[in-house]
């Protein structure tokens, strides 16, 4: 049913895999299918779950996704495929000493739900918010339980309100990555909306004489991955009818206020090279000509979205940009871009607006782009 009819109905597909280890000490890697269905909903199939006796290696992965590629017809279809094989920490609650059970009769004693709290971890941001957050609540049963177990004074409301504004900073980071983790909602046009917040939380956090100090390696660190945007992010921006070209050149003039990052160019490599991709799109799906009217888009799902500082509002760089013109090589197959393009942009900011279901409903007005969108 899944090879045969459901996955043959979508353009493209993206695949994800992980490792999962079973009791019997038997280890499988599994296979998961994200693709836009021909309905405009988007979908997660899991089309293998295969036993691995072999070492993890990266070639035996490989083969293993492979033969499922294979299987299910899917050679010139992958869009993109992500790995993920995080050893599993087993042990990892061994290190909560008896402290935890003493903590849980002191709670009961005093009325008050006992819980257990998240570690830190060195390497993870969003470890230490959570730990924040969930032990903010707790702050005065666990300051007297522990300066009455462990010595007086190794908690001070200076060091809870340092944890407070902590947790207030880390929150971005959390909140982005949460949002960017989604499954039931298109994630690719909301990166360039997270780059702008975090770009700019680090930008006013330098002002703070207490994060100064770690402002600098924090930048250098979202610099090392993000001075590069991926060409995939721009065009999955673009083709947000509420953002195209003039949000991209708004979303860049505010990069550069945060970051130092001189975008101009980039810019114009993005409008060449979605012309150029459009004309692939064009050459390979140009013969759905068939045209009609476009009804409203219906609203669903919620999603935090920066267009406050894009179009207005604070943070906002209260730029219009320029709307895209193409070279004279790119306008004869590019008629229907630069026509999205020049049109006017939608201004439904609120976060209910469905992205898919508005390309559903003007998949005939564009019919290649919206091939491109669905991807």
């Amino acid at each position: 049913m899944l090879k045969n009819h459901i996955l043959r109905g979508a353009s493209s597909v993206g695949l994800t895999s992980d490792i999962w280890s079973g009791n019997a000490n038997e280890d499988y890697i599994r296979v998961v299918a994200h693709f836009v269905s021909a309905d405009w909903e988007l979908q997660n199939k899991v089309i293998g779950l295969r036993l691995i006796e072999v070492k993890h290696t990266g070639q035996n992965i490989v083969e293993k996704i492979g033969s499922v590629i294979k299987e299910f017809g899917l050679i010139d279809k992958i869009f993109s495929v992500t790995l993920y094989n995080a050893s599993s920490n087993a042990k990892a609650m061994e290190t909560l000493t008896p402290l935890i059970a003493m903590f849980k009769n002191y709670c009961n004693a005093q009325g008050l739900r006992p819980r257990k709290f998240g570690l830190d971890m060195d390497v993870r941001w969003n470890a230490t918010y959570l730990m924040l957050k969930h032990l903010l609540s707790y702050k005065e049963v666990f300051s007297v339980f522990i300066n009455a177990n462990f010595g007086a004074e190794l908690l001070t409301p200076r060091h809870w309100h340092i944890a407070a504004k902590v947790l207030e900073f880390l929150e971005v980071f959390y909140e982005s990555t949460v949002v960017l983790s989604g499954v039931y909602y298109p994630t690719s046009p909301l990166v360039l909306h997270h780059l702008l917040e975090i770009s700019a939380h680090l930008h006013e956090s330098e002002k703070n004489q207490n994060l100064i100090a770690i402002m600098y390696l924090m930048k250098l660190k979202f610099l090392k991955y993000w001075e590069n945007i991926p060409l995939l992010y721009s065009f999955a921006f673009i083709l947000d009818p509420r953002a195209k070209m003039r949000g991209l050149f708004n979303v860049l003039v505010i990069l550069k206020e945060n970051l130092g990052v001189d975008y101009s160019s980039y810019y114009a490599s993005v409008k060449t090279k979605l012309y150029k991709l459009f004309a692939k799109y064009d050459n390979k799906f140009g013969a759905a000509k068939n045209r009609r009217a476009a009804h409203p888009a219906g609203q669903t799902g919620k999603r935090k979205q920066a267009w406050g500082r894009i179009f207005g509002g604070p943070g906002a760089s209260g730029v219009i940009g320029p709307s895209p013109t193409p070279t004279s090589s790119a306008a004869s197959v590019g008629c229907k871009l630069t026509a999205y393009l020049d049109s006017d942009n939608v201004t439904a900011y609120k976060n209910d607006f469905d992205l898919l279901l508005w390309w559903r409903d003007h998949k005939l007005t564009f019919p290649v782009l919206s091939i491109m969108a669905k991807v």
